[in-house]
């Protein structure tokens, strides 16, 4: 399994039109790409402006897939609107456990 951690900024008043987005668009299509593990969108609990939107995939190929799809051409654009200070890196999960979802 492979995760992507992207680590940004949210724009000054885009808070509510990112959560949106990724609610009703990113995180519908994301989930019925193939090799798809979870997504999250998290939020600094201080209320910040930091946020980090973790991805999971069964493989590096799984991943590269869905970031060179169409359907990631269409959603990402506007997750990355409400964004600055970008910065993504990815993991090799090793080992770990998932006790509930959100």
């Amino acid at each position: 399994m492979v995760q992507l951690h992207v680590s940004a900024k949210i724009i000054k008043g885009m808070r509510k039109e990112l959560e949106k987005n990724y609610r009703e668009n990113f995180l519908p299509t994301i989930s019925r790409q193939e090799g798809f593990c979870a997504c999250y969108l998290l939020t600094d609990v201080e209320g910040t402006d930091c946020c980090e939107i973790l991805i999971s995939f069964d493989s590096e190929s799984s991943r590269e897939k869905w970031v060179t799809s169409d359907d990631h051409q269409a959603v990402w654009p506007e997750i990355k609107k409400c964004l600055v200070d970008i910065m993504d890196i990815r993991f090799d999960v090793i080992a770990g456990s998932t006790v509930l979802d959100v």
